[in-house]
């Protein structure tokens, strides 16, 4: 892209003289016409531009998506799905039929992209697979807008299991919002806290950073000493905490 702008500024830079000249030249040309004419041949250079990164771009396979699919979906889309599921890395076979071992590829790509695990193509999965292998120029230049954004929180990965360092309230309360704080924690999972009788209730995890977790504490604990656990693809970390009434 870099290159293109030069090249449209190298343009630039050798018109504006000519013009220039050419006005000099000619009285009955005006400032005005000679600028409207170089705005012209740059909106036509750039428009070039657009139409080579376009062609550039067209991936091999292009499909889009416009159905939900589920089980017992059959047709080219299926097809297309097992397709796109190849290009992420998922070998899924060239069936026309969506069967049971599609769902759980389905699974395992919507895993990947951070989207609800359920083996069903809703709007979500659709939106996703779209923005990957639309035919539309348009639609997949979101998808590499969303590459470049994801390029420095893909360097914030964990290398290690979740270690909790403490809780910032230094108590959990029943029922409402809590965080911890520590590291490799941007991609945890899950979260349970687990009472002093055994007794497992799992969290739900509202945000999610590198070094702070924000999580709702379950309704209806009773006071007393819990381990709370969270767990990333990497291992386990637990912390020793107190919930209060």
């Amino acid at each position: 892209m870099k290159k293109y702008i030069l090249l449209a500024l190298l343009l630039l830079s050798v018109l504006v003289p000519f013009g220039a000249r050419a006005e000099s030249e000619s009285s009955g040309k005006s400032t005005e016409d000679t600028i409207a004419a170089l705005q012209r041949q740059v909106a036509e250079l750039l428009a070039k531009i657009e139409r080579l990164k376009a062609e550039k771009s067209t991936p091999a396979f292009c499909f889009s998506f416009n159905r939900d699919l589920t089980v017992g979906s059959r047709g080219d889309d299926v097809v297309a799905l097992r397709k796109a599921l190849k290009q992420a890395g998922i070998e899924a076979g060239v069936d026309g039929e969506f069967d049971e071992d599609l769902a759980a590829f389905i699974v395992k790509f919507q895993g990947k992209h951070g989207i609800r695990q359920t083996g069903y193509v809703g709007p979500l999965t659709r939106a996703k697979l779209n923005r990957l292998h639309s035919c539309d120029p348009a639609v997949r230049a979101e998808a590499i807008k969303d590459k470049k954004e994801s390029k420095h929180a893909d360097k914030k990965v964990s290398v290690t299991a979740p270690v909790i360092s403490k809780l910032e309230s230094g108590a959990l309360v029943s029922g409402s919002k809590a965080y911890v704080v520590g590291s490799s924690l941007a991609d945890v999972k899950s979260g349970t806290l687990v009472s002093s009788s055994g007794q497992s209730f799992a969290l739900e995890i509202v945000a999610k950073e590198p070094e702070r977790l924000k999580f709702m504490v379950p309704s209806g604990l009773a006071a007393g000493d819990y381990t709370l656990s969270l767990t990333n693809p990497l291992g386990t970390g637990s912390l020793k905490v107190e919930v209060k009434q």
